[in-house]
C-alpha cells in the first residue's frame, strides 16, 4: 500500500525534481540547469512524498491558487513507473482529505502523451488549451490544462 507523507526535506525534492529522466520531460527552454535547481519550501506549498515499505518513489509539489485550488506537479522515479496511477490517485485522496483542496488543476505540454495519459487515468479532464505556451528543443507546443475536483464533478471543456 503506498502511503502518502509531506516532507520538506530539500536534498530529496531536489534528488527526485532533478532526475535524469524526470528533469528531461519537465523542464522549458531556458529554465535552470538541474544543478541550480533548489526547490521552494513554505508552509503553503506542499511537497508530497508517496512511500512503500520505507521505499520514497518521488514527490508531488502542490501550490495553491487560492483556498480551494491547487496546481499539481508530479515527479514520480522510474521505480514506480508501472504503479503511477496508484501513486497518482494516493496523492489526490490525500490532498482532498488533508487540506481545503475543492479542486486541483495541471497543465501537460501537448507533446508529453505519457504525462498526458497519466493525468487522465488519475482522473483529471481536460478543461482548455493554452496555446504555443511552452518552448521545448526550440518548438512552441500547446499546454493542455486539465483539473479534477473532489466528489468528481468536472468542469467541461468549452
Amino acid at each position: 500500500m503506498i502511503v502518502i507523507e509531506r516532507t520538506t526535506d530539500a536534498e530529496y525534492i531536489k534528488s527526485c525534481v532533478t532526475h535524469p529522466k524526470i528533469w528531461e520531460h519537465s523542464t522549458d527552454d531556458g529554465g535552470l540547469k538541474r544543478d541550480e535547481y533548489t526547490p521552494i519550501i513554505a508552509d503553503a506549498v506542499y511537497w508530497l512524498k508517496p512511500i512503500e515499505n520505507n521505499i520514497s518513489y518521488g514527490v508531488f509539489f502542490l501550490h495553491p491558487h487560492n483556498f480551494i485550488c491547487f496546481e499539481a506537479h508530479t515527479c514520480l522515479l522510474p521505480d514506480i513507473w508501472g504503479r503511477s496511477v496508484e501513486c497518482g490517485l494516493s496523492g489526490i485522496e490525500w490532498m482532498f482529505s488533508n487540506t481545503s483542496c475543492q479542486r486541483i488543476i495541471t497543465s501537460v505540454p501537448s507533446y508529453n502523451k505519457l504525462a498526458l495519459r497519466f493525468a487522465e487515468k488519475c482522473g483529471f479532464k481536460q478543461y482548455g488549451v493554452n496555446p504555443q505556451s511552452y518552448l521545448k528543443n526550440g518548438k512552441l507546443h500547446d499546454l493542455i490544462m486539465l483539473g479534477i475536483s473532489r466528489g468528481g464533478t468536472q468542469c467541461q471543456q468549452q
